[in-house]
């Protein structure tokens, strides 16, 4: 008896040790867990990345505003000028070869108003060397071609590492793809038909060019990609300087 105790014992032992080597194969058969939907963000080493919303549209009204003036010093011939999406207020000085443009005429800076809304600055060592401005906001329309349509983006972006990172999201490192895999880059946006005023199908902040991204900020903004009509969107994927995926279906 005692003998086919220890017997059942020893199937006893080996039952229970090949259930303990189960466990941890069926734990890592079912995989990592599925990228994060529209509205949830996903940490990446150095970037956090949100997809807020996906929108549709038969044509894109967009303005090329960087910014707006905030402060015009003619005593000190400085214009303090408001970026769009990187702020703090930069303070520049306007010297005799400072070439500005106002409301598509040549100007000077006794023509600059606060709130004029500016279209193109370039400077140098804190000098304004262009200026393009103008009283208004100013909006370009752009169509795609036929049996296209833009497929609009939001995507918000954060960083908290110690420098400031270059991002270009306008490149071919990003991508949206539909259920076929199918990859769409966003466009550059240029040209169009001038209008005076903002109808519906208007996005803005629009990415258009690089960026730079300070430690503890966020950029956000729209991405414009042309896709198929109908086309039914898979995924967003980032690949700049981190790879993160959005599931967007």
């Amino acid at each position: 008896m005692l003998h086919m105790n220890t017997r059942m014992h020893h199937k006893l032992a080996l039952a229970i040790m090949g259930l303990l080597l189960l466990i941890p194969a069926a734990c890592g058969s079912k995989g990592p867990p599925p990228p994060p939907k529209i509205g949830e963000g996903i940490w990446g080493q150095n970037l956090w990345l949100k997809v807020q919303k996906v929108e549709t549209s038969p044509f894109l009204v967009y303005s090329r505003d960087k910014g707006s003036v905030s402060v015009v010093n003619a005593a000190q011939n400085t214009v303090t000028i408001l970026p769009n999406r990187q702020p703090p207020a930069v303070t520049l000085t306007v010297s005799a070869d400072s070439k500005i443009v106002r409301n598509d005429a040549e100007a000077t800076l006794a023509d600059v108003a606060a709130d004029d809304v500016v279209e193109e600055m370039q400077s140098t060592e804190g000098t304004v060397t262009r200026l393009v401005l103008h009283s208004g906001a100013k909006y370009w329309k752009i169509a795609p071609p036929e049996g296209q349509q833009f497929t609009m983006v939001w995507v918000d972006i954060y960083q908290n590492q110690a420098g400031t990172m270059q991002l270009n999201p306008v490149s071919d490192r990003v991508e949206v793809r539909d259920n076929k895999d199918t990859k769409y880059t966003p466009i550059p946006i240029t040209g169009g038909e001038a209008i005076q005023s903002s109808p519906s199908g208007y996005y803005i902040p629009l990415f258009t060019e690089p960026v730079s991204l300070p430690p503890g900020n966020q950029i956000s903004g729209w991405l414009a990609f042309v896709t198929p009509k109908g086309t039914s969107l898979k995924e967003f994927v980032w690949d700049e300087i981190d790879r993160l995926t959005i599931r967007l279906s």
